[in-house]
């Protein structure tokens, strides 16, 4: 079948409109957006919130215990003091988590028993893998009253 120069000529235009038309919508439009993050489409839940924390205390554990292997003291006591700093969010969280847990919200019993194999993760590394000298008191009864908390709750 043979396309005539008119048709070509035709179908050209037709082309340009539509790109013409296309950019036209797609300047106009970018007034009108909705911006919709990811956390206003499936907003943090609790326990969300509870187990990243615990992800970062953990994290910062592992750079922790990572740190006194290289036995620079300066940046040893920097990042126990960010570790410790994880762990009072984490036991914030924490806490959050069981007063909506207590007012009726439902979380899964798997996620509840992950959230307390970090928790003793947590405890057993800190308490194995730091000499008594270089383990603080505070973040040892803060990490073992977490444990107790989350081990109430699958109770």
């Amino acid at each position: 079948m043979k396309v005539g120069r008119a048709s070509t000529q035709r179908l050209s235009k037709y082309v340009k409109l539509a790109l013409l038309i296309g950019i036209n919508l797609s300047v106009s439009a970018q007034g009108d957006q909705i911006l919709l993050s990811f956390d206003s489409i499936f907003p943090a839940t609790p326990y969300k919130e509870a187990l990243g924390s615990c992800m970062q205390a953990l994290s910062y554990l592992d750079q922790l215990c990572h740190e006194h292997e290289r036995g620079e003291e300066m940046t040893i006591t920097l990042v126990h003091d960010a570790f410790l700093g994880k762990v009072t969010l984490a036991q914030h969280k924490l806490a959050h988590l069981i007063i909506d847990i207590q007012a009726g919200s439902i979380v899964a019993d798997d996620n509840v028993h992950y959230l307390s194999a970090i928790l003793g993760h947590i405890k057993q590394v800190y308490q194995e893998r730091l000499d008594s000298n270089q383990r603080n008191t505070l973040a040892v009864g803060m990490i073992d009253d977490m444990v107790l908390q989350i081990s109430r709750i699958i109770e």
